[in-house]
């Protein structure tokens, strides 16, 4: 269990026909629904930390601790985490500045709706 970073894709040779179980992932953090932005953004730059490698997502839970041992064993998050959602680092800087960022995926929905 893991995310795939699509940059890691790069640098593979499609002709080799590599299986997606021998693409290494990266484990989100999972927070707590109380965690303050501010310590969030510092989570995702932190190079030490789960940050590290360029993943800014995390996935929110009630129990985060439950779910970080559960990914760390290579399992799925138990319903008793209380998963709540995921959020990006574009979700907290759009919260911090009160103010919606729009980028391509934005534009592309704002075409297709005329």
């Amino acid at each position: 269990m893991g995310v795939l970073l699509s940059r890691q894709l790069i640098v593979m040779n499609p002709n080799d026909e590599r299986p997606l179980d021998t693409v290494p992932l990266v484990l989100p953090p999972c927070i707590s629904v109380s965690m303050h932005l501010v310590d969030l953004i510092n989570l995702f730059q932190a190079a030490g930390g789960r940050g590290k490698g360029g993943l800014h997502l995390a996935i929110v839970c009630a129990r985060p601790e439950i779910a970080s041992e559960a990914l760390e064993r290579g399992e799925s998050i138990p319903k008793d985490a209380g998963v709540v959602g995921i959020v990006t680092l574009e979700d907290v800087v759009e919260e911090l500045l009160q103010e919606e960022i729009y980028d391509e995926v934005d534009r592309d929905l704002e075409l297709s709706q005329w």
